[in-house]
């Protein structure tokens, strides 16, 4: 993840200059760009535990219990998406090379990369058949910190800490 390309740069960039948006409606239909933080309250949002912070104040939460996070969004049908997933840590090298995107229970392609203690799953382009739109990312690997440090005391089954998700129209449709 250390060799990235150009485009990927030019993403990266382009995703950092989005400004952080308001509380979404639950029942508003998105037809502009989008970031969901992890300090930000999203109740279609499954699969994610309390709201924590690292060293640098970086906002998180831990996926778990179970291997699926779900987000369920609004999206126009008459664009085509991308969608860029966040993390700052993970349990298991392997979440960053095996993690699966499905689009309302259909597998789109994800490309990986990462810099500076941030990596990320971008989707491939898609188009929202349905208004609703559920995303759901399977994180194949999670671990319990206590079973590796019995005296941690942290029982809870965690697989990579999510910083934020990204909706980003690609083109009209």
């Amino acid at each position: 993840m250390n060799h990235l390309t150009p485009e990927v740069h030019l993403l990266m960039d382009r995703v950092a200059s989005l400004s952080p948006a308001p509380l979404l409606d639950e029942k508003e239909v998105l037809t502009s760009s989008y970031q969901l933080r992890a300090d930000k309250h999203c109740a279609t949002a499954r699969g994610l535990y309390a709201l924590e912070y690292d060293k640098r104040g970086t906002s998180y939460r831990w996926t778990g219990p179970r291997d699926m996070v779900t987000f369920n969004f609004r999206l126009s049908r008459n664009l085509s998406w991308t969608i860029i997933f966040r993390l700052i840590a993970t349990t298991d090298p392997r979440n960053l090379t095996e993690t699966k995107l499905f689009v309302n229970d259909k597998q789109v392609s994800l490309s990986t990369g990462g810099a500076s203690g941030m990596w990320y799953f971008e989707s491939e382009p898609f188009s929202a058949r349905y208004e609703m739109t559920i995303l759901r990312y399977l994180i194949p690997v999670s671990v319990v910190p206590s079973d590796a440090d019995p005296g941690c005391g942290d029982d809870r089954r965690l697989g990579v800490a999510w910083h934020d998700i990204r909706a980003i129209p690609a083109s009209f449709v």
